[in-house]
């Protein structure tokens, strides 16, 4: 509890809840049998329900404890500071398509289930060749969940995705977006032809339905032809993510976008998409952190955050949404970054701190959904 009290001292302009989320991002939170009962993924804090995305650790200082008045009470160090609840999940979460795939291994909820997203390729090609971005744990991860009995296709079928989304919207008339997302194509023609089936279905439902979803792709940055292509099924919005700003570590964290994109060709298409897509539908997120744990990368704290200021500068300049997700090290054994410590939580703040400074400066407005906004 003193440490969130430091942070709060420190940190006064900005909200409590935002640095408690913050923290409880990178500590993350000790496994509970109440959050596996519920099955939840996030959590919210407080009155304001800020909502956290959930990462278990055996070691983290958070807990979550259960008090006489039945009030769901987030400890650290075993000290009660805020109240926290869960999101409901929706109906079709514990549904399955007729195929027999649970829908919650095809659709995943957020953002008080104003949010969903799916993975159409479980699979990276970056790997075959040993290129893989040092951070990603995707195709490891798929394996294990695999052999744990949680079974993930390579591909995504096509109608059992269809089955899910329509079940979804039938349920709730209030979701925003819909994100697609998956590994990489070395080929970057064929990784764009891969949605095009999917989000060709989403957008026939959704104009059948006369609903109001953003269709959003987080893939490779592709150039204007290919844009142009995914625009035309439906795409209105992209999550285009170098993850590292710093030329000499990109290459070396991310060798495979270095290789078969290139860094000036990523920065090119970012802008591009801009014409495509139009002002505030192009995004572009960081690992945070990453380049700061990795073995070559930044050893103080304070260059690593200003490297990633300088990029969410040179986005903003060019009407570019910054984001970043945050590195908290990976349960996955023998992984490149199963050993890495992430930064300390000042890191995130000061993160969080001047891309806030920064929205407001480029006068940008901020769709974002994530705990370090406000």
């Amino acid at each position: 509890m003193e440490r969130i009290k430091e942070l709060i001292d420190k940190y006064p302009e900005i909200p409590q809840e935002v640095v408690i989320g913050i923290d409880l991002a990178r500590e993350r939170i000790k496994p509970d049998p109440l959050i596996q009962e519920v099955k939840a993924r996030t959590l919210f804090l407080g009155e304001a329900k800020r909502e956290v995305q959930i990462e278990f650790s055996d070691k983290s200082p958070y807990e979550i404890k259960i008090f006489s008045n039945n009030e769901l009470m987030l400890c650290r160090d075993n000290a009660p500071f805020i109240s926290v609840s869960f999101p409901k999940l929706p109906d079709w979460y514990f549904k399955k398509t007729k195929s027999g795939t649970p829908m919650s291994s095809i659709l995943y909820t957020g953002h008080s289930n104003r949010m969903l997203s799916a993975s159409v390729f479980n699979h990276c090609q970056y790997v075959n060749t040993g290129d893989n971005c040092k951070y990603c744990a995707l195709v490891s991860g798929i394996k294990i969940a695999n052999k744990s009995g949680k079974q993930r296709n390579i591909h995504l079928k096509v109608d059992d995705l269809v089955e899910a989304f329509s079940e979804a919207i039938r349920e709730n008339k209030d979701i925003e977006s819909m994100y697609l997302a998956g590994g990489a194509l070395i080929d970057q023609d064929k990784e764009a032809q891969m949605y095009i089936p999917y989000f060709s279905a989403l957008n026939k439902i959704r104009q059948q339905n006369h609903l109001n979803i953003s269709l959003v792709l987080c893939s490779t940055a592709y150039d204007t032809g290919l844009a142009q292509k995914l625009k035309e099924v439906g795409v209105e919005k992209v999550l285009w993510n170098i993850e590292v700003w710093d030329e000499k570590l990109f290459k070396i964290i991310c060798p495979g976008k270095s290789k078969f994109v290139g860094r000036v060709n990523w920065l090119n298409r970012l802008k591009e998409a801009v014409e495509v897509f139009g002002v505030g539908n192009v995004y572009c997120n960081f690992v945070g952190g990453f380049e700061h744990a990795w073995n070559s990368g930044f050893r103080n704290v304070e260059d690593a955050v200003m490297s990633s200021v300088k990029g969410f500068e040179w986005l903003l300049k060019n009407s570019i949404i910054p984001g970043f997700s945050f590195f908290f090290g990976t349960n996955i054994p023998n992984s490149s970054c199963s050993k890495l410590a992430p930064p300390p939580t000042e890191y995130y703040l000061e993160l969080a701190l001047h891309r806030h400074n920064l929205m407001l400066e480029y006068g940008m407005e901020d769709p974002t959904v994530a705990c370090y906004k406000w």
